[in-house]
């Protein structure tokens, strides 16, 4: 409740851009999808928004350009026609080895 109040306050303000540190964390999935509605209607405005999550189904919905930071760098930058990748390279660049360990662990079955 907290979350939603403070989310609340805080778009009610009249600013030019606003930065988000994980949105939608937290939040019930009602409360996702206003949040959602809100932030793309705030981007027709013309807002500027930036926002970090770890949820990327909320950030290819809502977002034009989403750049992929692993250990404190930049590893890509997308733009929206990009966002297909996104899961494939999330997966290539952050978790390689520990596919590679699964996949020793429980080998695919011949067929």
């Amino acid at each position: 409740m907290k979350r939603k109040l403070a989310l609340l306050a805080l778009l009610a303000q009249d600013f030019r851009y606003l930065i988000l540190d994980e949105p939608f964390n937290g939040l019930d999935l009602g409360t996702n999808l206003l949040l959602k509605e809100i932030l793309l209607r705030l981007r027709a405005q013309g807002r500027g928004i930036l926002l970090t999550s770890h949820l990327l189904g909320s950030l290819t919905e809502t977002c034009d350009e989403i750049t992929l930071l692993a250990g404190g760098t930049v590893q890509r930058h997308y733009q929206a026609a990009e966002f297909g990748a996104l899961s494939g390279d999330l997966l290539d660049s952050l978790y390689q080895d520990k596919l590679a360990r699964i996949a020793d662990l429980l080998p695919t079955p011949p067929r």
